[in-house]
């Protein structure tokens, strides 16, 4: 849920990063156009991923905000989205083959846009979260209410803590991961990663 707000800038630094790779694609430039491409794009990606992440846990941890079920869930696909740029950076193997890696990060970004679409229709109570409802689950015993005492306690999904705008941190991480989604689905169609030109990788 954290990721949501520091998505937005995240956006952009990914934006300006494509624009790049179009102009060079554009422009024929005489590098190798996959190994400029690949570099650039996966960059952007794993950058975008570390500024969200570290935004949610400078949230968290310095201003306080305790992070609900859903806002944790929704930090899991900016992690993936890291960890597979950072292997298509890394390994040359994958370097060479780099369109199912952007394929990758899209069908992750994709679904973390329904994730956080998911918790935005929650806060505005279209549907409920059963998990997560802030609520006790009923009668407890003695050893629950133990074992609850080493549980951290965690708002309920439905509770908006913050806003900007009018829109939550989850309506803002929809928006980034929209936009993320986009932004592979662009450079998949443009092919701007062609498969016959991988000299240079």
């Amino acid at each position: 849920m954290y990721a949501e707000n520091y998505g937005v800038g995240a956006g952009h630094f990914v934006a300006r990063g494509a624009l790049c790779v179009g102009v060079c694609h554009v422009c024929g430039s005489s590098m190798p156009l996959s190994a400029i491409s690949c570099r650039l794009f996966f960059s952007c990606i794993l950058g975008a991923a570390v500024l969200a992440l570290a935004g949610a846990l400078t949230a968290e941890h310095v201003f306080g905000l305790e992070p609900c079920i859903l806002c944790l869930y929704e930090r899991v696909p900016w992690v993936l989205a890291g960890l597979l740029s950072a292997c298509w950076l890394v390994f040359p193997f994958a370097r060479r083959s780099p369109m199912p890696g952007v394929l990758l990060v899209t069908a992750v970004f994709a679904a973390g846009a329904s994730l956080a679409g998911y918790h935005v229709g929650v806060e505005q109570g279209w549907w409920a979260f059963q998990g997560c409802t802030g609520e006790l689950p009923g009668p407890l015993g003695l050893a629950d209410l133990m074992e609850g005492l080493d549980r951290p306690v965690r708002p309920a999904c439905n509770v908006v803590q913050w806003t900007l705008f009018g829109l939550s941190f989850a309506s803002y991480n929809a928006l980034a991961s929209l936009f993320m989604t986009g932004l592979g689905v662009f450079v998949f169609l443009s092919g701007v990663f062609p498969v016959s030109r991988q000299q240079g990788e």
